[in-house]
């Protein structure tokens, strides 16, 4: 419908040799920006989902940081750190260093559990990114429209 309303808006109110040079540049035009939108909304509609997904990690890993402060963590910034142990191990529950030692075990399963948690969610963003994102552009045709477009404007 667009297509019409420009070919007759040009027609009748533009005519002669500029009228005729305008309409043709307007048709090799319309080819090449309808393929541009084949591909510009789609790759809107997955650059929307890859946003989605970010929000959603940032979420998590907002989460991740006040769970590992809970769990008596340190924290600092956007980093959680290993917990340490200094001193020998005990080597029974008649040490007295035992209870500390248990807490200092819980610390470093809920850093490892963590620590497992992101490399997952990071993985599964990278395979995201590359299934969505990098094989979308892989499918984009060797010529870009957009530059066949920037050349009619600009001949």
């Amino acid at each position: 419908m667009i297509d019409g309303i420009i070919a007759t808006s040009s027609y009748t109110y533009w005519q002669g040799r500029a009228g005729d040079a305008f309409n043709d540049l307007v048709g090799q035009m319309v080819a090449p920006a309808r393929e541009v939108a084949d591909f510009a909304g789609p790759f809107a509609e997955t650059l929307h989902v890859f946003a989605g997904k970010v929000e959603r990690m940032q979420e998590k890993f907002e989460g991740f940081l006040v769970h590992a402060a809970d769990a008596g963590l340190a924290v600092a910034g956007t980093t959680v750190f290993a917990p340490t142990w200094r001193g020998p191990v005990p080597q029974s529950d008649a040490d007295e260093s035992w209870g500390e030692w248990r807490e200092y075990q819980k610390r470093l399963r809920e850093y490892d559990r963590i620590q497992n948690d992101v490399v997952l969610w990071h993985g599964d963003h990278k395979a995201w990114i590359y299934t969505n994102l990098v094989g979308y552009a892989a499918g984009l045709p060797a010529e870009s429209q957009a530059q066949e477009l920037n050349d009619l404007i600009r001949s």
